[in-house]
């Protein structure tokens, strides 16, 4: 997992000769390049919009608004439960109370469709150093609904494959999910 992005880089990770550690460093020394492979940067947010919906701008300038109201609110959130937490309160935020009212006031707005492609548009085109949680908040059914299935590719044990792993040859397969 350190490998897979900042936040794992930063954490204090178990070097304990665990069975998953033991399978991790066996791959690290079969495939080396994972260590300089970022992947996350690779990510396709399209698949998240629905490109036949056309989305009107004052509709889009209306839930751009209630986005910026919400990473302003949320930030002043994070700041008082820090400060509740150093004083010692065992008080805790109500973080459902606080998303359900943006995600009423974005459905006055829009559906949950139009409403997805919006909040996609705004955390990964517009804002894409924002608050991402804003989208999956509002709009998560109508991300989960806009996303297209994209072909499952799976290795499959080949002699001549392209691929190896533990000595073995692979080749990936398209898998048809039906």
């Amino acid at each position: 997992m350190r490998y897979r992005g900042d936040y794992y880089k930063r954490m204090k990770l178990s070097m304990a000769r665990s069975n998953m550690n033991r399978l991790c460093w066996e791959l690290e020394k079969w495939e080396k390049r994972i260590r300089w492979k970022r992947t996350y940067k690779d990510f396709d947010y399209r698949i998240m919009i629905d490109e036949s919906l056309s989305i009107s701008e004052d509709t889009f300038a209306q839930i751009e608004s209630v986005f910026l109201d919400f990473c302003a609110e949320m930030v002043q959130l994070g700041k008082d439960q820090a400060s509740l937490r150093a004083e010692g309160s065992r008080l805790e935020i109500n973080w459902r109370y606080y998303y359900d009212q943006y995600k009423s006031r974005c459905e006055r707005i829009c559906d949950q469709k139009e409403l997805a492609n919006i909040a996609v548009t705004l955390c990964y085109e517009k804002y894409p150093n924002k608050n991402k949680k804003f989208m999956w908040v509002v709009a998560g059914d109508g991300i989960v609904s806009n996303l297209k299935q994209q072909p499952l590719w799976l290795p499959a044990r080949c002699d001549d494959g392209d691929f190896e792993y533990l000595g073995k040859r692979y080749r990936m397969e398209a898998v048809s999910i039906d």
